[in-house]
């Protein structure tokens, strides 16, 4: 009877890291955690730039609406120097004279304080009767007028309103030049959003479709 040779069980080696691998390892773990924490953080700044694109195209395409409906249909630019970041309109002729009266008139400045573009203007009590609305509602001659005090003075009477027309905009440059008569139809905006809003800058243009000057 033949006898089987037996083998010894052979258990595998095991080792443990060297410390080359072990740094090997960590270099790779590392730069792996860097690509990523790089990913991500273009990953972000894209999403956070995309979205101030958006800020910006909402906001202006709002204002330059905004700004078209008070702009468009205007027959004179009052004022557009006196005042940083403001425009003076003679919106209509509503009383049918060729003159300018304070109930036609639209003030539009950019409102340091709330970072807001407001419109101002008259309104007088429902309960008003006509003669007191028409004895208030002055002729103001065009040459040499000061059109913000005016303001000022009927609001100190408490016969104004304001209406917003577009908040966050940290800068709002008005540009008109009256050297011709196309040019004296043009109002350019340079309008600059709030940094949290991505402090992006863009140009709006609104032209008046009915020029009309007033006769005085």
């Amino acid at each position: 009877m033949r006898r089987c040779p037996i083998h010894p069980e052979v258990k595998p080696v095991r080792r443990g890291l060297t410390v080359l691998e072990f740094l090997l390892a960590i270099m790779i773990t590392a730069l792996i955690a860097v690509t990523m924490g790089m990913m991500i953080s273009a990953v972000a700044k894209a999403v956070e730039t995309d979205k101030h694109g958006r800020e910006m195209i909402v906001r202006g395409q709002a204002l330059s609406v905004r700004l078209g409906s008070y702009i468009t249909p205007s027959l004179w630019v009052l004022d557009a120097s006196s005042r940083p970041e403001s425009v003076v309109m003679w919106l209509e002729d509503s009383r049918v004279s060729n003159t300018v009266h304070l109930t036609e008139v639209r003030w539009i400045e950019r409102d340091a304080k709330t970072d807001s573009v407001l419109v101002h203007y008259i309104q007088f009590p429902e309960g008003m009767t006509q003669i007191e609305r028409d004895t208030l509602d002055v002729e103001v001659p065009v040459a040499g007028a000061d059109w913000w005090a005016a303001l000022e003075t009927m609001a100190a009477l408490g016969h104004t309103a304001t209406t917003k027309l577009c908040d966050g905009v940290a800068a709002l440059e008005v540009s008109h030049s009256a050297a011709t008569l196309q040019a004296r139809k043009i109002v350019t905006f340079t309008m600059t959003l709030a940094e949290k809003f991505g402090g992006d800058t863009c140009i709006l243009v609104a032209s008046v479709r009915e020029h009309k000057e007033p006769a005085s």
